[in-house]
């Protein structure tokens, strides 16, 4: 809720800037989350097979940080 509260602050204010870093960030950190909560709305098959590539998206990072040597992140083990 914080993303979409600030976004709508920043909208009612007229103070969203998209030549500023910060609100261009914003918009795209909103257009994340957008796609988080979009899979679960479609077709049971469509959204495991999604999941499951992120899932591997994650171990895969995981196992490149860990052979880097660097902390490996929360949850991609």
């Amino acid at each position: 809720m914080q993303y979409i509260n600030k976004l709508k602050g920043k909208i009612a204010a007229s103070s969203l800037r998209m030549e500023e870093a910060a609100d261009r960030n914003l918009v795209l950190e909103m257009a994340i989350k957008c796609a988080d909560l979009n899979n679960p709305t479609k077709p049971v098959e469509q959204c495991k097979t999604w999941a499951y590539k992120v899932m591997q998206e994650f171990f895969t990072q995981g196992d490149l940080e860990r052979k880097m040597g660097i902390p490996v992140s929360k949850f991609m083990d």
